[in-house]
Formats: structure tokens, sequence, C-alpha cells
């Protein structure tokens, strides 16, 4: 099929893998695997395609164990991909199997409604809105997201491409606050610290 489609004039694909852990893509109902996913995106280049490919952390009872796969895969592929998507943060949104996860476990903000106004500044560093809610869990708490973002910015920020479309974004009154935000994840510190075990009752 891919061949067809080269043929047929297409150049760039997109892909979203979101995780490379089979138990992160289990639990998300995605049927693929991480052995698919390497074999498809090498195919991709040998047929000279330009890809883009979706990375996200901080999926419903992910560990940073598991968020370090998908970090170390990405970096082992690289040369296979021609620009990393997505980001690190997952936006809890009505309706949806992570607000029920959320709601079960207790995870929803403390005095959070959708009746309600909320603004939460701390979404900004996640480059989300802050009146959406994001899932923060026992194992990966907003320290560790911090970091695993840190480390997802490092990569992305390693393509060119990646570097010319946020600079063309450093334009008119929100160019500030992006570059608060670049900044704080370039230049902050810290190591993770590894808290795969799950909350206990």
């Amino acid at each position: 099929m891919l061949r067809a489609m080269r043929d047929a004039g297409c150049y760039y694909l997109d892909f979203g893998v979101e995780s490379i852990n089979p138990s992160v893509l289990r639990r998300m109902k995605k049927q693929i695997t991480p052995e698919q996913v390497q074999s498809i995106l090498k195919l991709s280049y040998d047929l000279g395609f330009k890809t883009k490919v979706f990375f996200t952390v901080g999926h419903i009872e992910e560990t940073v164990s598991q968020a370090t796969e998908t970090l170390r895969f990405i970096r082992k592929n690289k040369r296979y991909i021609s620009r990393i998507g997505g980001g690190v943060g997952i936006n809890i949104f009505p309706g949806t199997e992570v607000e029920r996860y959320a709601m079960e476990e207790g995870l929803m903000p403390e005095g959070f409604h959708w009746s309600k106004p909320y603004h939460n500044e701390e979404n900004l560093h996640f480059s989300t809105a802050p009146s959406v809610p994001i899932l923060v869990q026992p194992q990966l708490t907003w320290r560790e997201l911090h970091l695993m973002r840190r480390r997802h910015l490092f990569q992305k920020l390693r393509d060119p491409e990646v570097i010319k479309a946020n600079l063309q974004k450093l334009r008119g009154p929100a160019a500030l606050r992006r570059i608060k935000s670049l900044a704080g994840g370039v230049l902050g510190s810290g190591k993770i610290k590894s808290t795969d075990s799950k909350r206990s009752g």
C-alpha cells in the first residue's frame, strides 16, 4: 500500500503511535506492536516518505520507566522520523475513558466541575489550555511530568524543522509566554526518580 501511495504522489505521512510500551498500548486499545511501528517507519523511510510521528506521555497507569521506553525508541529510530509530534501531559475531556479513570481514582482537581471555571497556569508549561485538567497520577506526578517533558523537548529540539516552526510562533502577544515556556523546559534540571509503584488504597 505504501508503494502505491508513493506512486500516486503521496510524500508525507502522519503516524499516531503515542507509546511504544506494549502494556500502555493495550490499555489504550491500540492494536499495534513496537515491532510493527519500527518496521513501518523503516519502510516509509526506505520508500522516501517524510514522516511526522506523534508520541505522548502521561497515559492511564503509565509509569516513568514505560514512558522512558518511548523516549528511548524515538532516539534509537530518529533517522526514520522526519518530525516528532505530540508531547507530555494527557488532557481530561468530558465523556472520555481518561475522565472515567480520573473520577474513579480520585484524580480530578480538587473542587473541579465542568460547569465551573477552571484555570491552572501549570498547563502552560505543557502547551495546553489552562482551562482543561491534565491527568496527574501517583506514579506520574507534576514533577515527573515536567522532567519527562524536558527530555521530550530536548529530543524535539534536535530537529531543525521543529526549531524553525517554534521560531515562527514567536510573534505577537503570546511570544513572551512561549519563550518563557521553552526556556523553562530546556533550562530546568534534576533527575527523574522512578515511582513505578501504583497508588495503594
